[in-house]
């Protein structure tokens, strides 16, 4: 239920962004009346495939100009992404991500923990920037971005690559650079 519970938070105002997407979610009906609740659309997969297949099949189904991939145990609020939006504003600009940073879940933080809170994979530095090679920002984690939906459908990127089962975001923006 913690995983519907992030859902839930993430979700309020966010139903005009995509349909919602599951991989063959362990709680399938919690996730369920969370999304039917703000009147989004599930798109569950029976199986699990991996993050690049959902991300793919609920990518199929978005009629709008841009995307939002939010994964479950992100929360962020719905201003947020708009405000992402603006970036859009510079033609070459596909995706763009918020900063992320680790949350401590308790008073007594192990190790790896404490690791994530401060330094974690996810918030690759402390201010934002283009990402290209040998720059300040070399990558961008697809765990809340906002994407032109034409951009990821383009033959050139063609989504997520299927096959991968990790580092298909970072393959993703490879791709696109």
């Amino acid at each position: 239920m913690a995983r519907a519970a992030a859902l839930r938070g993430t979700a309020t105002g966010l139903s005009d962004f995509a349909p919602s997407r599951s991989d063959a979610s362990h709680e399938p009906r919690a996730v369920a009346e969370v999304v039917a609740r703000h009147g989004a659309q599930l798109v569950a997969l029976t199986s699990n495939r991996g993050p690049a297949a959902a991300r793919n099949m609920g990518l199929l189904r978005v009629e709008i100009p841009f995307v939002g991939f939010v994964d479950s145990d992100v929360m962020v609020r719905p201003d947020v992404l708009l405000g992402l939006c603006r970036h859009f504003s510079d033609q070459p600009v596909a995706a763009v991500d918020p900063l992320i940073h680790g949350v401590a879940r308790s008073d007594r933080l192990r190790w790896f923990e404490l690791y994530d809170v401060v330094a974690g994979s996810l918030g690759p530095g402390l201010r934002g920037g283009r990402v290209r090679p040998c720059a300040a920002v070399g990558w961008l984690p697809i765990a809340c971005p906002v994407a032109r939906t034409d951009a990821l459908r383009d033959k050139a990127i063609g989504g997520f690559a299927p096959e991968m089962r990790v580092g298909e975001d970072v393959d993703l923006v490879w791709r696109d650079l």
